[in-house]
């Protein structure tokens, strides 16, 4: 795994973390950082909606939060680094 591709992997990781304001924030920096442009011009279309469907799922309580999962895999792997 390349380097850019493991920090893209944190970005999601970290993505996936926060809540709906937060993501709109992000968006609007992302957006914001290209005169005119929208946050069409700035991702690709199933990067726009994997985040509408990501805020959807969060406004109806259709997510695991990270520090419930990462229990769950410590139980799993006491003697992983988690």
């Amino acid at each position: 795994m390349s380097s850019a591709e493991i920090k893209i992997s944190k970005i999601i990781e970290l993505l996936g973390r926060t809540d709906e304001s937060t993501l709109d924030k992000i968006i609007g920096l992302l957006g914001s950082s290209k005169s005119d442009a929208d946050t069409t011009d700035v991702f690709p279309p199933e990067v726009i909606e994997g985040i509408a469907k990501s805020k959807k799922q969060i406004k109806n309580g259709q997510y695991t939060s990270h520090d419930t999962i990462r229990a769950k895999y410590k139980d799993l792997y006491p003697n992983a680094n988690i």
